[in-house]
């Protein structure tokens, strides 16, 4: 089922004002935007940001914006130093130094996707991948029925304990030292009350005010129960009741990740693919 066009609205304007780009300057996510230059509008934690529309008819481009960052800018929600590009629809974004943008142009949309296609690219800058990664979003919240065995906790400490007991690579995947808000699953025992150790939790941070990213993490005995699924639709309940667009950012290769956001009714809108590389490279 595809996405409203007020949910893309609102998608299209949190990355446009996190870029430092017109809020219009992504077009219409969800058709093919008219051509003609993007004008630059003031950048937002992204210094000289320098947009660009790529002109119609270059293959496999319905509309590609450039976004050109200075020495020492840092891209939203990645830090100094990444090079990434970002798809959302029949929008393409390429972010990075110039040398990045540069050697970008002229390369297909889904080539440019491809983590392999990005190392190339910054081989000689000495790059390494952050990953290939879905973008999915949700035009509003899963119902959520009360579990007889299952308490949700929104105090901090328990989604901390399931981090405690999940490997560190799914802790960073699932980003959970930037929830700002969690959801986390304690089990109830027999008198009603909650107890016993927390063993799944979701949370979430909010990115330019309109979207909320989630994360899942599930203790990992007791994964492929539901928990997860539980856990990412009480914390999407949270997030719309605060007027936030629920989303999440899966790794490429997380299986269980991706089954999570379909089983709450999330639906894919496109891709981001970043590189980093080191201090004078």
């Amino acid at each position: 089922m595809a996405l409203q066009e007020h949910t893309l609205a609102l998608v299209g304007l949190a990355w446009a004002r996190a870029l430092g780009l017109p809020d219009d300057g992504l077009g219409t996510l969800g058709a093919s935007p008219a051509t003609g230059a993007a004008s630059p509008g003031p950048a937002s934690g992204v210094p000289s940001a320098a947009p660009s529309a790529r002109a119609a008819g270059a293959p496999g481009c319905a509309r590609r914006v450039e976004v050109v960052l200075d020495d020492g800018a840092v891209l939203p929600g990645q830090g100094e130093r990444v090079a990434t590009v970002l798809r959302l629809g029949e929008a393409a974004v390429v972010v990075g130094p110039q040398w990045f943008v540069t050697a970008c142009r002229d390369l297909d949309d889904e080539v440019l996707a491809l983590e392999s296609t990005l190392l190339r690219i910054g081989a000689a800058h000495g790059v390494r991948s952050c990953g290939e990664h879905t973008l999915y979003y949700a035009d509003e919240a899963p119902e959520v029925d009360p579990a007889q065995s299952i308490a949700v906790s929104f105090d901090s400490a328990h989604a901390l304990e399931v981090g405690a007991l999940c490997p560190a690579d799914d802790v960073t995947a699932a980003a959970l030292p930037q929830w700002d808000h969690t959801a986390a699953l304690v089990p109830v025992v027999e008198d009603g009350r909650s107890g016993g150790a927390a063993c799944a939790a979701a949370g979430y941070d909010v990115f330019s005010g309109i979207v909320a990213r989630l994360g899942v993490l599930t203790v990992p005995h007791l994964r492929g129960r539901g928990l997860g699924t539980y856990a990412a639709a009480s914390a999407m309940e949270s997030a719309w009741l605060d007027g936030l667009v629920p989303s999440a950012r899966v790794p490429e290769g997380h299986t269980m990740a991706h089954h999570i956001a379909v089983a709450v009714g999330m639906e894919p809108l496109g891709t981001q693919t970043s590189v980093t590389w080191g201090p004078g490279a």
